[in-house]
C-alpha cells in the first residue's frame, strides 16, 4: 500500500516551481577548496534538487523557473531533460541574469 496515490492519467505528478543553480561539487576530498583542482558541475538549488530526487522515484515531474541565457542555462536545461523532467516552462532570462553558482566543500 502506497502512501500516495498518483493518478496515472495526469501528465505530471508534481510541477516545482522556483531556483535551479550550479553547484561545483570538488572530486579531490579532505581537502580545503584552496587545494582543489577539479570539480564535477551538477544541478543545484532546493527546488531543482527536489525536482530530481522525486524523478528518481520514478515520478512524472515539471519544473518551473527561470535560467541564464547561457551555457550554464543549457546545463540545467540538458540536465533535466536527459532524465525526463519537463523543461517547457523554463525560461531564459533575457536582461543579462546570471544563474547562481556555488562550490561546495567535503572538509
Amino acid at each position: 500500500m502506497a502512501l500516495i496515490e498518483f493518478d496515472q492519467n495526469k501528465p505530471m505528478d508534481i510541477v516545482l516551481i522556483g531556483r535551479a543553480a550550479i553547484d561545483f561539487n570538488p572530486n579531490e576530498i579532505h581537502r580545503t577548496l584552496d587545494k582543489v583542482r577539479t570539480f564535477t558541475m551538477y544541478v543545484g538549488g532546493s527546488p531543482a534538487n527536489i525536482a530530481v530526487g522525486i524523478n528518481k522515484l520514478g515520478k512524472k515531474v515539471g519544473f518551473i523557473g527561470a535560467v541564464s541565457d547561457d551555457q550554464f542555462g543549457d546545463f540545467i536545461i540538458n540536465f533535466f531533460n536527459d532524465r525526463g523532467i519537463d523543461t517547457t516552462q523554463i525560461v531564459r532570462a533575457k536582461n543579462g541574469e546570471k544563474l547562481g553558482l556555488t562550490f561546495t566543500s567535503k572538509v
